[in-house]
């Protein structure tokens, strides 16, 4: 019997939503991030090897180089995210209710809205230790994903009380 492999889920967690909805985004995010960024490496990949087939190198243009190389940096980057940060999830699943303390970094990019000088800011997380948070921060960094340092990740409702 042949077994089917399971497709991703991209729906957020029904158990993460029930805790705390800004948690399921944060898993959400970084697992649709993981799905989307891994399949334009891949694709862009491939047609780099189709080519290099028909002898038409694309691995010649240096802007079709930085971008594949951009992807797969993005990929590594939310696959390391989704195997660092599933143990806290799965913590929370199980307790159902938020840890005491998780950890959190944020990617920057430029906004969605035209505007070349807005920047958008996306955080990553929840690490179980500030130390996770890092390795995956500084391995974003070493890659020329611009970052802004782990913190403690509070809940937007307690950051706004602290107001």
């Amino acid at each position: 019997m042949n077994a089917v492999a399971k497709k991703p889920s991209i729906e957020p967690d029904r158990v993460l939503q029930e805790v705390n909805g800004f948690v399921a985004i944060l898993d959400f995010t970084v697992r649709v991030n993981r799905l989307t960024n891994c399949m334009v490496a891949n694709s862009l990949s491939q047609a780099q090897a189709e080519g290099e087939k028909k002898s038409q190198p694309l691995s010649k243009n240096l802007m079709f180089k930085e971008m594949v190389a951009e992807q797969q940096a993005l990929c590594q980057l939310f696959e390391m995210a989704v195997t660092e940060t599933k143990t806290t999830f799965d913590e929370i699943r199980a307790r159902k209710k938020l840890l005491d303390h998780q950890f959190v970094f944020s990617i920057v990019r430029a906004a969605s809205n035209g505007n070349q000088e807005a920047l958008a800011e996306e955080e990553i997380g929840l690490f179980s230790s500030p130390d996770s948070c890092s390795k995956v921060e500084l391995f974003a960094r070493d890659h020329g994903i611009p970052t802004r340092k782990c913190h403690e990740w509070k809940d937007v409702l307690e950051r706004s009380k602290g107001a």
